[in-house]
């Protein structure tokens, strides 16, 4: 079974980040692919961090080694889906990783 490591960061790591981190758990529990999810600010993610994933709900104008996903639909309630088989898309070109 596929397992990520992800993480969900905005500008102060609180409501809007925890928001998409439980939309992101609802999808990926209902498509029985395991994912660690976690939280943080959008500052305090460095220039290497171990993700196979950051999703976050503004534009970083950083220098970081792993893929950036930006999602709105998760705030909007519009196109949800088609953001999460982009972010599915995107994990599974980087390598599927083993439970």
């Amino acid at each position: 079974m596929e397992k990520y490591r992800i993480c969900v960061a905005c500008a102060s790591g609180m409501a809007t980040s925890h928001l998409i981190m439980d939309q992101l758990k609802d999808l990926f529990k209902r498509e029985k692919i395991a994912a660690d999810i976690t939280v943080t600010r959008v500052g305090d993610l460095g220039t290497d961090p171990d993700f196979d994933l950051i999703v976050t709900s503004t534009l970083l104008k950083r220098n970081i080694s792993c893929p950036i996903y930006t999602a709105l639909s998760f705030l909007t309630g519009v196109g949800i889906e088609k953001e999460f088989q982009e972010i599915l898309t995107i994990l599974r070109a980087n390598g599927e990783k083993e439970q």
